[in-house]
Formats: C-alpha cells, structure tokens, sequence
C-alpha cells in the first residue's frame, strides 16, 4: 500500500498513545499491524488498534484500575499485548514491563504494588501465581497465550479484557479524552535495569521520556510510512517498544510479528523488513545462516557469492574510510544471498544491548548489509547514541541522538543529558551517569571501554582494566568467560568458565582418559594448558594487570543472575556467587 501525499508528515502528541490516537485519525484505514497467528497472517489497520486499545482501556477500568495503578506486563511481542499496554497508558496506569524469561523469586520484587499481572503463557503464569500470597495487592492474573491455561487459578485470557467493553464508539471517545488529560511528566513505564551487581533496579519513565526516544529514533533511522519493521524482540527492551509502539504510528510505518525469538529466521523471509532492530545474538544467528548456506551451494554460486563477498569487503573498507564507492560493487553477486535470508530490502539494519563483535560486523558488511549500533541504558528510554549511515566505524556505538549531549568526566565515565532520561536518574546538572566507561574520539564518535566497576584497584594501588584482562585471556581456545577478580587483593586473580565443546574436542585430540568434565579438569596437562594461555595474555597486559592466580568454574556461570539477560557478565554477581572459590584461590 502506497502512501498519500500527506501520511508521510509526522502527527503531534506527548504519549505514545496520543500518537496512536493522531495517527488513526490521520490514516485510519492504512495497515498498522501484520501478525502471524497459527501460519495466517491477519492485518489491523490503524483504526482497529486504536479500537482495540480503548476497549482494553475500558476493560481494565471496570476492573479497577485508574491512573497511577500499576499493572504488570511478562511478555513477548504481540499485538494484543502492544494493544493492551497502550490502552494502559492512555487510562494513565502504570505498566511495569518485565522480561518473559524472568521466574520465580526474581519477579518478586518487581511486582511489589501491582493490581494487575499480565503473563504471556502458562509456563509465566505458574511463576506469577506461585508469588500471589507475598505480593499483597495483585488480583487478578491474565495470560495472553492461554493454550494449556484449563483452570489454572481463575486465569482468563488477555482478550476477554477487550471484550468487557460494551459500547466501542462511547470506548474510543472516551480513551480519547483520557488521553488528552495525561500529563507529560506523569509516570508512564517502569523498566528494569541491571548493573553488575546482579540487582534490578526499577526506573520510572515519563510519557515525555518516551517520546522524545521515540522522534530522536524516528530521526536517526530515519523511519519512512512506506517501512516495514519485523518485531521480534519482547516490549521488556525499552527501544523495542518504542520502535513498535512510537516511531511505528508516529511516521505510519507498518509493524510485523512472526514467531518470535526462535522463529526469527524463517519470520525474516516472510516478511522481508525494511527495518530491523536485533541483538547481536541475532547477528550472529544470521551469519552462521549465510556460512550454512555457503557450504551446502554449489560449485557456481558458491564461486559468485565468494567473489562477491570479496568485493564486499573492499566496499566496506572503502565506506568506512570515508569514500563512496560504487552502490553496486560487491552487492548484485550477494543479492541472491540476502534474499534468501530475508535482509534483501533491509535498508535499516540495527544492532543494540550489546557490543556487536567486529568479525559480524564485517561479516554482514561484506553480504551488504551494514549495520549501525546503538547505544542506551533503560534510564535513558533505551536510546542515547546511534552511528550515522556515513560514520559506522568498528569499535563505535555513534554519536548522540538528537536531543542529547554526552561527555566523559574525570574517571572516564560516560555522561549523558537529554528529554529521554528519567527524571529521578538525573544529578543535580540533569546528567545521566550510565556506569559505561567511554571515549569520545576525533569525529565524536563514542566508543565504550568497559564499565565503570570493572576498574579494580589492588591492595597496592594498582588500577586494573577487568574488560582488557578478560579480553586478553578469552582468546584462549578453551576458555568461553574470565571473571577477574583483585579488589582490596594483593595481586589479579582470574576465574575461568571453560567451554566444554572445545575442551572435549581438545582432550580427544590428546587421547585423555575421560568419562565427563570433572576427569578433565583434574588432569595435570590441562592445568599446563591454562597456564602456558594467561602467560600468553600476561604478554600483552601491563604488569599490574597480570594474572597471578586462577581456578577454573566447576559450572558455566548462571544466566541472569552472573548473566545478564544478553550473556554479558556481572562480574560482581559472579564473584559474590563464587565467594568461597575466590577466597581458596588466594589462601592458596
């Protein structure tokens, strides 16, 4: 569907749903959403969602809830759910937004003060229902997918919220003015940010907040009414939701949900996106895709996708020496590549939660594809930094989105100001301190060098870099993560989580007699291996950043609790967690 002359103009409002209200009533009969529901793909103009997050408005108020009330949302990517956190915040409620794969004890504190919790399907379900007796105001307990749901607990499903709403025409009229009534600086979402110590922390994001996240990415894309964005990531991940919730009805863009995080690859071929925000573990995926398919191609296209790929990397030299080569070197030979990935109209293609690592970058860069990080924590609305199309440089996450300045101050911290940063985030001078250790080179470019706690200082004075001593020792073949450790300590000390993929490939190509990972790690030639590799990262690291001592994990560190939810270390988490293991390492 094409656009008209006037549905590229970007519509006013202060809330994500003032923009979906300007926007349904600019374009109300343009496509807003395409979902994948049990193989059919159903679409809902932009009329219909707005109705559809009224009548959800409308339901929750019958059930009680009003402004200021908090309601929890566990969930992935989806149109009901999208549907029904946007009639949240139009009736001014709170939506708590947590990550689907949180369970158990760690959706105990987040849910302190919730009326209402939404699950996205029954395994979720169980773990909100198990906490129903220690968080004392939530009632009832919804699920979106309710397959397998039977009698669990009174639990109905999310849609029968929808359907509470009797009267659609008097629900959108009267969303309408709730929405008009919301106050910029009111509370909007609450999100969890995680630092290294393992501990959530809640931030409260203002509508204002969002907002202006959302018209700064809007412009960094920039996003066009003719774009197709594929949504894969859950609403938990502040950009996600802004991406889908705020540039989506702000520019007219249409939204596509698949099948979510495991489907993501076939969900790519079908939809073809024009936009695509992903993590880089997406990245990767899509790169071990290409190589499979490399290998399983014939003599003739693997001849002309090598080719092309070489051409691709001279291109991408070239783009990121600040020349303009030719738009078509490298490109019509690895065209046939990219469409059968999905990523041959993809013009926008981002990367963000994490560092993307060099080899993907060139990888992806070579195939044609370029993509651009970005950079932000959860206290500033998911978004502070994005690299410009003409300035994507290996190491750097760009430069300040519009709106926002940065600057780094004396122990090299990353500071950062701007009208999408929380409030009660800010110092007394209205900066962000984000914990991220940076350097703002000669074209303003950011580049991150670690965190702010990952600088130890030894009992002697010496200040170490963690980041470096770990990126030095986890070249290693056999060894996956390095906690390092020194704090208050007289010398650094290491704890290494080894992989067991390579370590087994490593002990049958030695002949070891092993029956399982404990044999291995009590054969002497092991500890002789590990040895000769931190001698090896002991050559490149300063003197005061020697490795000293080291014990091997005797288990892979714990996902989202020394993980974080993208596999990045909280180095603290890890060393509190191996406390005794640290404490035997130096007593030794």
């Amino acid at each position: 569907m094409t656009s008209g002359p006037d549905e590229g103009v970007r519509i006013p409002g202060s809330s994500l749903p003032a923009l979906l209200v300007a926007r349904s009533t600019a374009t109300p009969g343009r496509v807003a959403w395409r979902q994948l529901t049990h193989g059919v793909w159903t679409e809902t103009v932009w009329a219909q969602l707005e109705a559809r997050a009224a009548a959800y408005a409308s339901g929750f108020a019958a059930s009680g809830i009003a402004p200021g009330s908090r309601v929890a949302m566990i969930v992935g990517p989806g149109l009901e759910a999208a549907a029904a956190a946007t009639g949240l915040l139009g009736l001014g409620a709170i939506v708590v937004s947590l990550h689907p794969g949180r369970h158990g004890a760690d959706l105990g504190a987040p849910l302190a003060g919730v009326r209402i919790a939404i699950a996205e399907d029954v395994e979720q379900l169980a773990s909100v229902l198990a906490l129903r007796e220690t968080v004392r105001d939530l009632g009832e307990v919804f699920v979106v997918d309710a397959r397998g749901v039977g009698g669990s607990g009174g639990s109905p499903p999310l849609a029968d919220v929808a359907a509470r709403a009797d009267d659609a025409e008097r629900g959108v009229n009267a969303w309408r003015e709730s929405v008009r009534a919301l106050a910029p600086d009111a509370a909007a979402l609450v999100a969890l940010t995680v630092g290294g110590s393992g501990a959530s922390r809640p931030v409260v994001l203002t509508h204002s907040n969002l907002v202006a996240a959302t018209r700064a990415l809007a412009e960094a894309v920039p996003v066009r009414p003719d774009d197709e964005i594929l949504s894969y990531l859950p609403p938990s991940h502040v950009l996600e939701r802004v991406l889908s919730t705020g540039v989506a009805p702000l520019v007219g863009a249409v939204v596509n949900v698949g099948d979510g995080p495991d489907e993501v690859l076939s969900d790519l071929r079908q939809v073809r996106p024009t936009v695509l925000l992903g993590v880089p573990g997406l990245w990767d995926r899509v790169v071990d895709r290409l190589d499979e398919r490399r290998s399983n191609a014939g003599w003739l296209k693997r001849t002309v996708l090598d080719r092309g790929l070489r051409r691709g990397h001279r291109r991408l030299d070239a783009w990121r020496g600040g020349t303009r080569p030719g738009l078509l070197a490298g490109r019509l030979s690895t065209r046939p590549a990219r469409a059968r990935l999905g990523l041959d109209r993809t013009r926008a293609a981002l990367s963000a939660l994490a560092p993307l690592a060099d080899e993907t970058a060139d990888a992806l860069g070579a195939l044609g594809l370029v993509v651009r990080q970005c950079y932000g924590t959860a206290e500033a609305s998911g978004l502070l930094t994005m690299e410009p199309v003409d300035a994507v440089r290996p190491g750097s996450v760009g430069r300040p989105v519009s709106g926002t300045d940065v600057r780094e101050d004396e122990r090299g911290e990353l500071l950062a100001r701007g009208p999408q940063i929380a409030p009660a985030q800010q110092d007394d001078e209205g900066w962000l301190h984000t914990g991220d250790r940076a350097r703002i080179d000669d074209e303003s470019l950011v580049r991150l060098e670690g965190r702010v706690e990952d600088v130890i200082v030894t009992a002697t004075g010496a200040h170490v870099d963690a980041a470096a001593v770990a990126t030095a020792l986890g070249k290693a073949r056999l060894v996956r993560r390095v906690v390092v450790t020194g704090d208050g300590r007289s010398s650094v000390g290491a704890l290494l989580e080894l992989d067991p993929v390579a370590l087994r490939s490593w002990a049958v190509e030695r002949s070891a007699p092993f029956s399982g990972t404990r044999d291995l790690l009590a054969w002497p030639e092991l500890r002789r291996e590990l040895e000769r590799n931190i001698a090896d990262a002991n050559d490149v690291v300063p003197p005061d950043s020697q490795v000293h001592r080291f014990r091997v994990l005797p288990g892979p560190l714990v996902p989202d609790a020394e993980l974080t939810g993208t596999r990045r270390l909280r180095r603290a988490a890890a060393i509190r967690a191996n406390a005794d293991l640290v404490d035997e390492m130096y007593r030794a």
